[in-house]
């Protein structure tokens, strides 16, 4: 089967994913990561996205996947994942997908 451009374009680029640690997010993830996108599995349930990182195709054929703890709701706590991005990848953030959304309880 051969590749298309746009599959090769994407190959090693470094993207997140909020709400990667379930439903959808981890749905886009599986996908990316299986067309060797670096990821960046954000969520506010850490362990959630760490067992999603973990658990990529490729994670364990020298694909740097990592999990990253984010509140979409907090400016900050965004600002503090794009820095410890930073800190980890020497490379740019190329593509983000934002999977969360802050919810409160139906009155």
């Amino acid at each position: 089967m051969s590749t298309s451009f746009q599959e090769r374009s994407m190959c090693g680029r470094l993207t997140v994913v909020t709400g990667g640690g379930g439903g959808i997010g981890k749905a886009i993830c599986d996908v990316l990561a299986e067309k060797s996108v670096q990821l960046v599995v954000a969520d506010i349930d850490l362990a959630a996205a760490e067992a999603v990182a973990n658990a990529l195709p490729g994670a364990r054929d020298g694909q740097k996947h990592i999990a990253m703890h984010v509140d979409v709701s907090n400016s900050l706590s965004v600002q503090a994942l794009f820095r410890a991005i930073k800190d980890v990848y020497e490379e740019p953030v190329s593509m983000l997908v934002n999977c969360a959304a802050p919810s409160s309880p139906f009155t």
